[in-house]
């Protein structure tokens, strides 16, 4: 009985040191390539996210400048208007100033002809 005691005390101390051993393993620090992998990991999650900031500012900026431009296509609009309309005035302008000489040498024409009939 006692010779399977010692026996069995033996066995647990060996088991007992195998689960230690098991126990340190787990609780040792990580292996070189295992810090290499978590720090690509980290690394790529910091710049997934950088990329991902980049890309929300970039979608930003372009929508405020695609609302300038097309307030800047507006302004040419409205301006371009007013450029026609001031050419259609100076057009309409100069006809009539056009018109006007020429009814005022039509005048002068026939004042000299009706002066002669009098005479």
């Amino acid at each position: 009985m006692y010779r399977d005691s010692q026996h069995s005390f033996a066995q647990t101390i060996e088991r007992l040191e195998q689960e230690l051993a098991e126990l340190q393993a787990v609780h040792r620090p990580p292996r070189p390539r295992e810090r290499t992998l978590w720090a690509v990991t980290a690394l790529s999650v910091v710049a997934a996210t950088l990329a991902i900031v980049a890309c929300a500012s970039a979608h930003e900026r372009a929508a405020v400048l695609q609302m300038r431009l097309d307030a800047a296509a507006t302004r040419l609009d409205v301006k371009t208007q007013d450029l026609n309309e001031c050419v259609s005035m100076a057009g309409d302008r100069k006809a009539a100033m056009q018109q006007c000489r020429i009814d005022a040498w039509q005048a002068m024409a026939l004042t000299p002809q009706a002066h002669q009939s009098r005479n």
